[in-house]
């Protein structure tokens, strides 16, 4: 029991500090300049809609993956690992917290601030130590992450789907909006 808490421990804070940066390095490109034409023959709403069903599917493939990673590895390389169904919950947190990054670079970047993207992930594991450390309950009304205190609140879920549509109607909205 102590070798399975060790390795759900190890490997909830390591995919908690890796994620955000995968999955910023997987979005931050998103603004190609062959879009632009397809933009103008296509719609703006239509591409980014097609834009963000993709950055959704990714997604989903990309946390399905690491989750059979996660139970099949030790169980075929080790005698102690069982299966908990605590971790179906931290991964649809990390999944809904990956959505949210997703979200907002696709906000906040653009072509010519690439780079910037990576403050984005940074911001989040430098949040996550701040809430983890001490949860503070308006912390996580403005940007409502993972944290095992708030992970036991089952209100926390729909907020945070709610904060992703809010985010998603707003990139919809500085889409149709801006020139190209």
């Amino acid at each position: 029991t102590q070798n399975q808490m060790y390795y759900e421990l190890l490997m909830g804070q390591l995919l908690t500090f890796l994620f955000p940066f995968f999955i910023v390095l997987l979005v931050m490109d998103h603004d190609q300049d062959h879009i632009k034409p397809m933009m103008s023959y296509f719609g703006k709403t239509k591409i980014a809609l097609y834009k963000i069903l993709f950055y959704l599917i990714v997604l989903t493939w990309l946390f399905s993956i690491f989750f059979m990673i996660y139970h099949v590895l030790p169980s075929l390389l080790t005698a102690y690992y069982t299966y908990q169904a605590s971790s179906v919950t931290f991964f649809l947190n990390l999944y809904l917290d990956g959505l949210m990054l997703c979200v907002f670079v696709l906000i906040f970047i653009r072509d010519k601030h690439k780079a910037l993207s990576m403050l984005i992930a940074l911001f989040y594991v430098l949040a996550n130590f701040m809430i983890e450390d001490s949860p503070n309950q308006i912390l996580f009304y403005l940007f409502p992450q993972f944290s095992s205190y708030f992970s036991q609140i089952i209100l926390a879920y729909p907020y945070k789907i709610c904060y992703i549509c809010l985010g998603l109607t707003i990139y919809l909205f500085q889409i149709n909006y801006e020139t190209l």
